[in-house]
């Protein structure tokens, strides 16, 4: 969400939770750095302003408390997709148990982001909804080349080049579509009497 200008990986150490520390898989980290062949740094200073990763890792370390990690920060840029599609070549070959995981909000509608095509009301709020579809429809066909384009010219996801990434990832990996499970918008969550502002949220599987 907040993206450093680099792709990125955190390569050592670990990360803290609420609910206790998750270690990085250092030895994987280092072989998807140099299976990216110079597209991904070491560089753990590229994910201090960025929170999509963090608000994953309660879950996982919940559900899973002995996992490793490997963070990596992809920024939405022409190599966002090669990146994926060279750390899911590597993680097929690896032969061993991973879950890759992306993380992107959708539309953000309203006029707190700058970003209200369509004024108020009932019509504005189908029109958002058109607009996340289109960004969802594009990750569930696996389309990952286009993911980045379609962000900038519809403002439909703001971590587009980490959900270029992932959909490669898994491409790579065998997946040949990808699974909606649930689709909302906060608005959903939280409606008012007039629709004035909302982020949308899909969860995929593939």
């Amino acid at each position: 969400h907040r993206w450093a200008g680099r792709n990125a990986v955190y390569a050592s150490g670990e990360w803290a939770t609420p609910l206790g520390t998750l270690a990085v898989d250092e030895a994987l980290a280092r072989e998807l750095i140099d299976a990216a062949g110079g597209l991904l740094a070491d560089d753990a200073a590229a994910h201090s302003g960025e929170h999509a990763i963090e608000v994953q890792l309660p879950f996982i370390r919940h559900w899973f408390p002995h996992a490793r990690i490997v963070p990596i920060s992809v920024s939405p840029d022409s190599a966002a997709t090669e990146i994926g599609q060279r750390v899911g070549e590597r993680l097929k070959a690896a032969g061993r148990d991973v879950v890759v995981i992306g993380s992107t909000d959708l539309t953000h509608y309203g006029e707190p982001y700058d970003f209200m095509p369509m004024g108020v009301g009932e019509r504005a709020d189908q029109w958002m909804r058109a607009n996340d579809r289109r960004m969802i429809e594009f990750a569930l066909r696996m389309d990952a080349a286009h993911i980045v384009g379609e962000a900038r010219t519809h403002q439909n996801a703001c971590g587009s080049g980490a959900l270029a990434a992932t959909v490669a990832a898994a491409a790579e990996m065998g997946a040949a579509r990808g699974h909606l499970l649930e689709y909302r918008t906060s608005f959903d969550v939280a409606p008012e009497p007039i629709f004035r502002m909302a982020v949308g949220y899909a969860g995929i599987v593939f």
